[in-house]
Order: C-alpha cells, then sequence, then structure tokens
C-alpha cells in the first residue's frame, strides 16, 4: 500500500513539474520568444544526442540493433536542429544566415525524423526479418546530405515568408510528414509489434505530438505566434516521450532483466551451495569409506598374490608384448631363480619360431578384449629346451592399461602317455593288420588253388572214365577257370615281391623318354573292348597329343590298369568310365573317374594303405587283396609324382596321378612296341579278380 502511495506521489510530482516548466516557457516565449526558441531547441539537440549516446552504449545490454539506428538518425536530426538555430534571425552565426534558410533546416530535420520514425516502426513490426542496419544507416546519410547540398547551394524553394507565414510547398511537406506519423501511429498499435508494447505506446503517442507539432507549424504566421509556441512545446514534449521510451528500453528493461536474472543466479547458488555442502559431507564419508576399502583391498591383494604363487599352474600377465607379472609356478615351470629373470621380458623370446605367428594372433585377440579357447603348444625353458603346454588367455587390466592374462598348464607328462597309448594302438593295429593280412592271403591263396584243385579233380575223373572228349565242353570251362586263378595267384605274388623290393629298395625304374600320351591310350583302348563287355561305357580324352617325360612304361600300365581295374569293380553295369590327360606345363596328370558307388569320407584316407580295403563285406563277383592301391602310390612316388582321390559317396570316384615332367639324356625317343599276347597276358593278370 505504502509502495502505490509513494508511486503516485512521485507521478503527481512530475506532472506538476511538467505543468510549471510549460507555465515557464510560456512566459519566457511571450518575454523573449528568441530565448524560448534556443531553450527549446537547445534542449531538443541535447536530448537528441543523449539519445544516440545511450543507443551506442547500451545495445549490447538491450541486445537490440532498431534502437542504435534511431540514435543515429537523431544525431543527424540533431546536426539539423542545430543548423536551424545558428542561422534563427536572432543569432544569424553565418553571414548567409536568414529566416528562410533557418525554416529550410527546421523542415529538413523535420522530414529526416519522420522518415526515420517511420523506418524505425517497419522494423518493430517486422522485426522476425533480419536487416543489416548499417544499409539504412548509409541510406539516411546520403538522404540527408543531399538535402544539406540542395538547402546550401538555393535549390530548395522558400518555405517562408515575413507577415505571410508558411508558403504552400512548406505546407504540402508538413502534410505529408504528418500521413508519415500518423502510418508510425498505426504501425505502433499493430499487434506483431510483440514484446514492446509499453514503449510502443510511448512511441504512438510522441507520434501523436508530433503530428500536431507540425501542423503548429504550417498554421502560424509570425515567429512568437501563440500557436508557433504551443508547437515547439510539443515538440518538446514529443522528444521527452522518445527519451522515456529509449531509456526504458535500453536501460531499465535490460538491467532489470539482468537483476531479476542475477537474483535467480544468487538463488540457484546458494541452493547448489547447500547441495554442495551435503555432497561434501557424503564425500567425506565415501572417502573415510574408500580408506577402509583401500586396507581391504591391499589385505586382498596380498592374498591374492599368496594364491596366485600357491597355484599349480604358471600365470604370466604381458603388457605390449612384455611379461609384467609371473607366478612362483612359472618360475619353477621355465627353471628361473628369481622373478627378475623374466620380468619385462617378451613374450615372444619363451616361444619357438613355428609358433610365433599363432601367439601374435592370439595377443591381438586379447587386446581387442576377446576370450580365446585353450590351445596347446610349445614354449621354451631358460635353457631352451621345449615343453609341451596347453594356454588359455584372458583380457586383464594391468595399472589402468589392458594387458593378457595367460594361464599356462604343464602337459609333458600328458603327451607322453599319449604317445605311449598312440604307440600301443599303432602296435596292436599293426597286429591286427598284419593278421588280417594274413588271413586275407590266405583266403588268395585257398581260393584259386580250391577252384584248381577241384578241375584237376574233375578232369582225372573224366579221365579215369575215359570220358574226356564227351566231357571237352566242360573241360574248356575248368581249364579257363584254372587259368584266371592262375592269374589271380600270379598277381598276388607280383604284388608281393615288387612291394618287398619297394621296401627294400631294389627295385628300379626303367626311365626311358615316351610320349605319355601315347602309353595311356594303348593301354586304355587295350582294355576298352574288355570294359565294354561288362555293360560299361569307357572313354579317354586329353588336351594335348603329345608330351614326352621319362618313366617306365611297364609301371605306367600297371597303375593305368590297376586304376581301371578298381573302376570296373566298383561301376554297375549301364556305368561310364572317363580316362582324361591334362597338361600343366611342369607335370601331366592322369585322371580316370568312374560312375560307381564312391568312397565314404571317412575312408579316403585309408585307400592307400597297405592291406586296407573300404569294403571287407562285398556282396559282389570282386575280391582283393588290399595291395592294389598301395602299390600304385609306391610307382608313383618313385616317379616322384603323388596320388590322390576325390569321390562323393553313391556318386563315383576319382583318382588322380601327378607325374613331373623330366626328361633323361637319350639319343632316341622310347617307342611302345605292340605286343599283343604279352599285353593281353598283364590284362588277363590284372583283371583276374573279376569274375565274368
Amino acid at each position: 500500500m505504502l509502495n502505490k502511495l509513494f508511486g503516485m506521489s512521485k507521478l503527481n510530482g512530475r506532472v506538476f513539474l511538467g505543468i510549471i516548466g510549460v507555465i515557464l516557457l510560456y512566459f519566457i516565449s511571450y518575454t523573449n520568444f528568441a530565448l524560448f526558441h534556443f531553450i527549446i531547441e537547445i534542449i531538443c539537440i541535447i536530448i537528441g544526442f543523449s539519445i544516440y549516446i545511450i543507443t551506442k552504449n547500451t545495445h549490447k545490454v538491450s541486445q537490440n540493433n532498431y534502437f542504435i539506428f534511431l540514435g543515429v538518425c537523431f544525431i543527424v536530426i540533431s546536426i539539423f536542429d542545430l543548423l536551424h538555430v545558428m542561422t534563427y534571425d536572432s543569432i544569424r552565426i553565418f553571414s548567409w544566415s536568414s529566416q528562410n534558410l533557418s525554416v529550410q533546416f527546421r523542415t529538413a530535420a523535420s522530414v529526416i525524423q519522420s522518415i526515420a520514425f517511420l523506418i524505425f516502426s517497419i522494423l518493430l513490426y517486422r522485426r522476425e526479418r533480419p536487416v543489416k542496419i548499417i544499409y539504412l544507416v548509409s541510406c539516411i546519410f546520403i538522404f540527408s546530405t543531399v538535402i544539406f547540398l540542395c538547402i546550401y547551394f538555393n535549390i530548395v524553394p522558400i518555405f517562408f515568408e515575413n507577415g505571410r507565414g508558411s508558403t504552400l510547398f512548406k505546407k504540402i511537406i508538413e502534410l505529408i510528414i504528418c500521413l508519415t506519423y500518423a502510418d508510425c501511429i498505426k504501425l505502433l498499435n499493430s499487434k506483431k509489434v510483440r514484446g514492446y508494447e509499453n514503449i510502443a505506446i510511448l512511441l504512438a503517442w510522441a507520434a501523436a505530438i508530433f503530428i500536431l507539432s507540425e501542423l503548429s507549424y504550417t498554421l502560424y504566421t509570425g515567429p512568437s505566434d501563440l500557436i508557433n509556441i504551443t508547437g515547439h512545446i510539443f515538440k518538446l514534449l514529443a522528444y521527452h516521450l522518445i527519451y522515456k521510451a529509449i531509456i526504458k528500453t535500453t536501460l531499465e528493461n535490460p538491467y532489470n532483466v539482468l537483476f531479476y536474472r542475477l537474483t535467480e543466479i544468487n538463488s540457484s547458488l546458494e541452493i547448489k551451495t547447500r547441495q554442495l555442502m551435503k555432497f561434501n559431507k557424503k564425500l567425506n564419508d565415501e572417502i573415510q569409506e574408500r580408506k577402509i576399502i583401500e586396507e581391504k583391498l591391499i589385505n586382498s591383494k596380498k592374498n591374492y598374490q599368496e594364491l596366485l604363487d600357491f597355484l599349480p599352474y604358471a600365470i604370466v600377465a604381458h603388457s605390449d608384448g612384455k611379461i609384467v607379472y609371473v607366478n612362483n609356478a612359472t618360475l619353477r615351470l621355465f627353471k628361473f631363480n628369481e622373478y627378475k629373470d623374466v620380468l619385462y621380458k617378451e613374450i615372444l623370446e619363451f616361444v619357438p619360431e613355428k609358433y610365433c605367428e599363432l601367439v601374435k594372433t592370439r595377443m591381438n585377440a586379447v587386446y581387442r578384449r576377446e576370450i580365446l579357447d585353450t590351445v596347446e603348444m610349445q614354449l621354451l625353458k631358460s635353457s631352451g629346451e621345449l615343453i609341451d603346454v596347453e594356454t588359455k588367455a584372458v583380457p586383464y587390466m594391468y595399472k589402468n592399461k589392458l594387458a593378457s592374462l595367460v594361464i599356462i598348464g604343464d602337459i609333458s607328462q600328458r603327451k607322453k602317455a599319449e604317445e605311449k597309448e598312440k604307440a600301443l594302438k599303432e602296435a596292436i593295429e599293426y597286429d591286427r593288420i598284419k593278421n588280417e593280412f594274413m588271413a586275407n592271403i590266405s583266403h588268395e591263396l585257398r581260393t584259386p588253388l580250391n577252384v584248381i584243385f577241384g578241375a584237376v579233380q574233375l578232369i582225372d575223373y573224366y579221365s579215369d572214365n575215359n570220358s574226356l572228349c564227351d566231357n571237352k565242353r566242360s573241360i574248356s570251362k575248368y581249364s579257363k577257370s584254372m587259368k584266371q586263378n592262375c592269374y589271380r595267384m600270379l598277381r598276388l605274388v607280383n604284388n608281393l615281391i615288387d612291394l618287398t623290393k619297394i621296401d627294400s629298395g631294389f627295385l628300379k625304374l626303367n626311365l626311358q623318354n615316351y610320349n605319355i600320351i601315347s602309353v595311356i591310350e594303348d593301354i586304355t583302348m587295350s582294355v576298352a573292348e574288355y570294359i565294354e563287355s561288362k555293360h560299361i561305357d569307357i572313354e579317354f580324352d586329353t588336351e594335348i597329343e603329345e608330351k614326352y617325360i621319362a618313366c617306365d612304361a611297364d609301371m605306367i600300365e600297371r597303375i593305368v590298369l590297376n586304376l581301371l581295374s578298381n573302376a570296373v569293380k566298383f561301376t554297375p553295369e549301364g556305368g561310364k568310365i572317363w580316362v582324361n590327360v591334362y597338361d600343366k606345363n611342369d607335370y601331366v596328370i592322369l585322371s580316370v573317374r568312374d560312375s560307381g558307388i564312391g568312397i565314404p569320407e571317412d575312408k579316403k584316407e585309408l585307400i592307400f594303405d597297405r592291406f586296407r580295403q573300404v569294403d571287407k563285406s562285398f556282396a559282389r563277383n570282386t575280391e582283393g587283396s588290399g595291395i592294389g592301391l598301395n602299390l600304385v602310390k609306391s610307382i608313383v612316388e618313385l616317379h616322384g609324382g603323388k596320388v590322390w582321390v576325390e569321390s562323393k559317396y553313391g556318386k563315383g570316384s576319382e583318382f588322380f596321378v601327378k607325374i613331373p615332367v623330366i626328361t633323361v639324356p637319350c639319343d632316341e625317343i622310347a617307342v611302345t612296341m605292340d605286343i599283343p599276347q604279352g599285353k593281353v597276358e598283364r590284362i588277363h593278370i590284372e583283371f583276374s579278380d573279376i569274375y565274368s
């Protein structure tokens, strides 16, 4: 209540002083108009300069460039008002001063003032659209300079005539000025002037009073007329309202906002201070608790260290490839006496060369925070002796840096036990294979002997009964069976003799330079009729027609016949066999592919072992000792080559023989001689275990 009363008393006091001031100015105007005119104009000039100074020095606080534009305009207006005062009749500082010139400067100031006021009102009206004030200020300066030059060089018409007052031209200009101020009032009363409503009201009142002032300037006939005096007082009142609006916008409002913000910040700081005190108390409690935890941690670390030293496994921590921690078990495992002998050494110093890449890969993986599976490898003791170990590595933080913790277990004893177990299994397997081989050989020998013996007994029976001629057809059949079984026995004996020679190193190749394509094609074509009689198609193809290499033609023949014999055994009627030769420049590859039953995946590695067969329960007219493919492998290796198989069970198999292209010094190229009888006999021998 007291604040309201105090505010009302201040307002009443200002109104009272204002009325006293107006009365005093009227009194001065009647006693000395020149003094009245001088006082009014000087006060307005001071206010104009003050507006510029205030807007310039406070625009960073008010954060509004529109008001500094108005301040700059009032500098220009004040300069023209000053020229108006200095050219007035009662003062006449300049020799070219005149009443008309003074009125011209005053009218020019009014024109610039109305234009500046209109632009300022538009800026407030459209303030969401940024405008570069410097452009507007430049335009005002240019416009003002043009007006000044026009007045100075007496280009502007007469504005005032003694005894008649303002001229028609001046009245028209004053009317335009009034209309400009009317537009300003309309813009300032718009709802779009948001945030500046209170200031807009003051500026709108100032514009209205400027209209009254300008109308007064058009109606007087003499300088000391009451209407002219009233116009000057209106001008002073309008300047006062503009000054008040500027003060309110650039000083009072921003600093009130600043004061309010400072008050808010102060309150916030007080709240934060209280929170900080609580946090500080909590922090002190946590520090005490942390000290207790640190003591427990130190004790725990000692217990942890003792536990690690007690463990039977070697534990190694390394960072950037250097060892940073080991336990006692590590010293014992690697035969070191002290920790300093192993700490900060490169981890790769304890890794054999063949495991270096593996260890580097695992180290990088752990440094990427990956946990690795256990792996078996070998490490080096301090003496350089190799030791079998298994290791597992996990990421580990060492002194705030990523490291690797490796657990190492000694598996030397286990390895030795595994080797002994493996040797035992191999011995048992060898004994089993040997027994199986003996049983197989016994079967291979006994079966043809039984057939031959039975046939001989039957022939003897026919001979004793003098019925040889009557049973000639049967005797021929038994004779053929005896011959085939003799071939079987001969094949088995030949294979055993050759394997024995190979094992003892007595089998030597008769190397000559042959056209390997011709050799393989002749062998294939020689058995083509026999294979087709089994209702199996055979096809031979080659990439080249000639390729001379050093080889033993007889041995190559045995390789091809053996592979073809195998293909016929395991290819049913209606199947097909393909024989291909590929030229690879430095070597040739023989391929024998069939559409037979194929080989199981787990048996492919066994078929080249001696005395091994893929299937021992054949329910077909084929048999074998299990040494044919082993003999093929041995002969190919004697030639410096390699043999392997690719197969899909149920879809057929493909055998590959790779022989290097080399030649031996020789005057002539060896030519394979067609010896029909010998070749036929070899075919019968190799195909003897395929029954008709």
